[in-house]
């Protein structure tokens, strides 16, 4: 059927999609509306040219947001978040009306378990037949049970759109891996971050941007990295940390087209001097980071400067034409800084008189924090600044203190203030950080209306919570809001603006929730480790767009429909670590889009729970379950890929007590069954595995025999898939 909007003019119905997201254009339209509108269908492909797209697994919104703000050589400020699940209209738009994109689509994988790892892998497989580019970034969970093999991955990668990929980044990975930059030849970005990682071969010609540290967080106990090829010979941007520049490479050709440079603990076994001549004979080099190593070069050639771990106390950089800079670790007392500065961080230089220094008022970013600075004397700040970060730098009041109504984000976390009531903060204000500090009360402080993200993580704050309005009695146009971890005992005195989508009260002391609707905006909820004990008519706005509940680590004993109606858009429920003996059988029935569900950690011994054919993992792990049985919708291919039981006392296992095969249901999707730590064995699993889905991945059941490098045991994968070959005997990640 046609749309009335699809007679309006074409630049009209670009312009209203130009309002929409991505994420909301595909929401609106499905494959029938494109097909028999064509005017909607062109204004849909302008649009999805528009900006780079970004297509993730992140359910929650604090992890994509957490996610946003990491840097790699990606402009993620400019890109198109949407899920994963949208690519399946963006190819049938390449297959059925050949779609071209001027950008490569990045498809960025948070793999924090096995069904993750194998989502990506049936993602890689729709590569094949498409003709588009793509980015693939794979960040594994520190806390990640499974052992994948980065291998394996790396080859599928290359196997199924191996000239396809641009760029690739891996970060987090624990355990080895090698890496063939032939095998993936046109790639022109490789981003590798706290992964332990060698290459057999030297880098692709085609490669501008690579970024190697293994041990960037400070603890992965990665070896440093072994370079004994040549640099990307075509490189613009190299960035290495603990990288060891072996002897061989003077032999390969010598990068000369380098503009941005960082090196960080670096050894040089190479007789020239290799990582020197990096920065003295690239003369296009603008921006220049070194730790632990003094520059030895003209300043003023360069657009952007950063040292660390440098003892120098006086720095005269006026004749320079520095943009950016950045000293740290250095002892900073005096400095003269050029008129053309924009960035300036001078965190952590045991600054005591910041008025010492001169600001110029072409400051738009100044990071300061981690000083010991006297602020009785005030401070006056640029005009223009759009970043400012005063964290740990001994604030105990906000009076003195007159901040540029062009500020943006304001740090001020991890201080000593007690009181923001009547600070009037800047009027472009989008994001404020004030944890880690001794507040007890917020009572309407004198805020913007469009502020959208306040962290007050680590306060003192009681009962006394009032953010509601702005300073001419508007609603606060308010969408993240973290109160975790502060002293809030009654969740009814918390008064919050109806437009917040993310909240969490984490690690309070609200001992119950009684008689509470939440919000139709709210779709990140999270009431982790409150000593929560007792819930009743907890419930939802109508049109609720709630998809994340996390209630994990409370004194819970029983959840059933009395106790919380879910709305029917909730997408992850975790009750783990609490005290749950019992759960009603009915009290997820009607949530057809819950995908993840866990009781984990729970004092179950009985489990009888039907399910809707939408959810994809349940995990029930370390409960006392003896008598276990889940029933789904007859007749139906359910979606269930990932069943964690380990750690319970079940004598018996068969499919039928996860209902495969029963009432015309099948578990077709079912990648992994966890069933270590029971009265079942080994052998007894493998005389079923017949009857078992064949799209399983692993079966975990008994042990390796072998510890990963932090002490524990490796359960064994008795399929012997080459993805898996074991998983952490552990509790899951609550």
């Amino acid at each position: 059927m046609q749309l009335w909007i699809n007679s309006l003019p074409g630049e009209v119905l670009d312009r209203i999609l130009a309002r929409l997201t991505v994420a909301e254009v595909f929401a609106f339209v499905d494959p029938i509306t494109l097909h028999q509108n064509p005017g909607i269908r062109k204004a849909v492909i302008n649009r999805v040219n528009h900006a780079p797209l970004l297509a993730h697994n992140r359910l929650q919104q604090t992890y994509l947001v957490m996610y946003l703000l990491s840097p790699n050589f990606l402009a993620k400020s400019t890109m198109e978040p949407m899920h994963l699940d949208n690519l399946e209209m963006l190819w049938m738009m390449e297959s059925t009306w050949g779609l071209r994109l001027s950008h490569p689509v990045t498809m960025s994988f948070h793999i924090w378990n096995l069904l993750a790892a194998t989502d990506l892998l049936n993602h890689l497989k729709r590569l094949e037949t498409s003709n588009l580019e793509y980015n693939i970034e794979i960040e594994f969970d520190p806390s990640i049970l499974p052992k994948l093999s980065m291998f394996y991955l790396i080859n599928q990668i290359a196997r199924c759109a191996g000239t396809k990929i641009r760029s690739i980044s891996i970060l987090n990975y624990e355990g080895g891996f090698t890496f063939d930059p032939s095998m993936i030849p046109n790639l022109n970005a490789l981003w590798i971050e706290n992964s332990d990682v060698s290459f057999a071969g030297p880098f692709s010609p085609s490669l501008k941007w690579l970024c190697l540290h293994p041990n960037k967080n400070g603890y992965a106990r990665n070896r440093p990295v072994h370079i004994n090829c040549s640099l990307p010979c075509n490189a613009s941007s190299i960035l290495l940390g603990n990288c060891l520049i072996d002897s061989s490479s003077d032999k390969y050709p010598f990068p000369h087209s380098i503009r941005t440079l960082s090196l960080e603990n670096i050894k040089d076994l190479t007789p020239s001097h290799y990582s020197r001549r990096l920065m003295e004979e690239n003369q296009n080099l603008r921006s220049l980071t070194i730790v632990n190593s003094i520059s030895t070069i003209d300043l003023k050639t360069l657009d952007s400067f950063g040292v660390s771990n440098v003892q120098k106390p006086n720095w005269d950089l006026g004749g320079t034409y520095l943009t950016s800079l950045q000293i740290s670790r250095s002892a900073l007392r005096d400095i003269v800084l050029p008129d053309t500065l924009r960035e300036l961080n001078i965190s952590n230089n045991g600054i005591v008189d910041l008025q010492r220094i001169n600001l110029p008022e072409s400051l738009v970013s100044l990071k300061v924090s981690d000083n010991p600075i006297d602020w009785t004397g005030g401070v006056w700040f640029p005009p223009r600044l759009k970043y400012l970060d005063l964290g740990n730098t001994g604030i105990k009041s906000l009076k003195p203190f007159v901040f540029p109504d062009s500020v943006e984000i304001l740090i001020l976390a991890v201080n000593k203030i007690e009181s923001i009531d009547g600070i009037k903060f800047p009027s472009k204000l989008r994001l404020l950080a004030i944890g880690m500090n001794k507040i007890t009360q917020v009572v309407n402080p004198i805020l913007p209306r469009n502020i959208h993200t306040i962290h007050f993580t680590e306060n003192h704050i009681g009962n006394s919570f009032r953010l509601l309005n702005d300073q001419d009695g508007n609603p606060l146009n308010l969408k993240v809001l973290f109160i975790n971890h502060n002293r809030i005992t009654d969740f009814s005195a918390i008064k919050y603006p109806r437009s917040v989508e993310i909240l969490n009260l984490d690690n309070n002391n609200i001992l119950s929730l009684r008689n509470v609707e939440f919000s139709p905006n709210i779709q990140d909820l999270s009431f982790r480790g409150c000593d929560l004990s007792y819930i009743r008519n907890v419930t939802f706005a109508e049109n609720s767009k709630l998809i994340t509940f996390i209630m994990s680590i409370n004194d819970l004993k029983t959840i059933d429909r009395n106790t919380i109606q879910f709305p029917p858009s909730v997408q992850l429920i975790n009750f783990g670590g609490c005290a749950i003996d019992s759960v009603d059988p009915e009290t997820f029935t009607h949530l057809h889009s819950l995908r993840h569900l866990s009781f984990a950690g729970n004092k179950l011994k009985s489990l009888v729970l039907s399910l809707p054919s939408s959810v994809r993992e349940l995990d029930v792990c370390c409960n006392k379950i003896r008598r276990l049985r889940l029933n789904f919708p007859a007749n139906c291919d359910s979606s269930l890929a990932a069943l964690n039981i380990s750690q319970n006392k079940l004598s018996k296992f068969s499919p039928s007590l996860i209902g495969h095969g029963v009432n015309g249901v099948y578990h077709q999707n079912l990648v992994e069954i966890d069933i270590t730590n029971n009265k079942v064995t080994d052998n007894y699993m493998a005389a079923i595995l017949d009857d078992m889905p064949r799209s399983l991945v692993a079966c975990f059941v008994g042990y390796t025999g072998t510890q990963d490098s932090y002490g524990y045991d490796i359960g064994q994968n008795i399929l012997d898939h080459p993805l898996c070959l074991g998983k952490r005997i552990d509790v899951s990640h609550l």
